[in-house]
């Protein structure tokens, strides 16, 4: 059984780190190199994000966005890579949404113990 921490910590904050790579790659024709550089984490890191190693999880369209304003701060240097990444998870946690995933892999039904 997973707990809903570890979901966040091995689930969604490698797909948010994905969506952001993605972001800055594709939309922001940024570099791998220079991507590495802002994320702090190696070049290697980022292939995989790239390669779809890493980070699977399909968000909505709605926090997609959330993810798009946070990439715009992060390369504006208007805010860090850290505080926005805390930001998002903690906008995934108040949607509920760690619910529907926690409750899919630990085949649950009607599981609210985060939000009682």
């Amino acid at each position: 059984m997973s707990t809903p921490t570890e979901i966040l910590y091995w689930e969604i904050l490698p797909s948010i780190r994905s969506v952001i790579v993605f972001e800055m790659k594709d939309v922001h024709n940024m570099k791998q190199k220079d991507i590495a550089e802002l994320l702090n984490v190696t070049p290697a890191a980022i292939s995989q994000y790239l390669k779809q190693k890493r980070g699977n999880f399909i968000f909505t369209d709605s926090f997609k966005l959330e993810i798009s304003k946070s990439v715009d701060l992060i390369i504006s240097k208007k805010s860090s890579v850290f505080d926005q990444t805390n930001k998002l998870i903690q906008v995934f946690q108040s949607s509920k949404e760690i619910c529907i995933v926690c409750s899919d892999k630990n085949n649950l039904k009607n599981c609210s113990a985060c939000y009682d």
